[in-house]
């Protein structure tokens, strides 16, 4: 909301002034082609990182789809957003990858409510293994990002 309602206020009022020389300076750099798929700066580390979300995105979004009925409606509604937040970013990290470290963070925000629903609300000893391999697996790449340089080597 915070990012969209100036546009929302002021492309009315200019566009009812007929200066529209200003949004389309404003909004040329959203048409640059040549960022699209261009996969020159994305490391190891960038698709190590893709990997482990969308994992626990999809696993979070299986819990959630199979549980959504014992939570309340507000609650539902809320995971909706934050499930198509998640779907959007996941879209759109493969499509603009030089974008990938502001679209990551974004793509964390928005799959880390989903893990943590699951993680959360299930007590069986198969989602305590999920649970205990995810945790084992992330510790393994962050000491591995500290300690060597391999999450930093390019993709292409």
């Amino acid at each position: 909301m915070g990012i969209v309602l100036p546009y929302w206020t002021l492309i009315p009022y200019f566009v009812y002034k007929e200066n529209t020389d200003w949004i389309k300076l404003h909004l040329a750099p959203l048409h640059d082609a040549s960022v699209l798929f261009d996969y020159s700066n994305i490391t190891v580390g960038h698709f190590v990182y893709y990997a482990i979300l969308i994992i626990l995105m999809l696993i979070g979004w299986i819990h959630f789809v199979r549980t959504a009925y014992k939570d309340k409606i507000k609650t539902r509604n809320l995971y909706d957003v934050i499930i198509s937040l998640s779907i959007f970013f996941a879209i759109i990290v493969p499509i603009v990858p030089p974008y990938a470290d502001y679209t990551l963070g974004m793509l964390t925000i928005s799959a880390c409510p989903l893990a943590a629903h699951f993680f959360s609300l299930t007590s069986t000893k198969l989602t305590n293994i999920v649970f205990i391999i995810s945790i084992v697996i992330i510790a393994m790449i962050s000491i591995m990002a500290i300690y060597t340089s391999y999450l930093e080597i390019p993709i292409l």
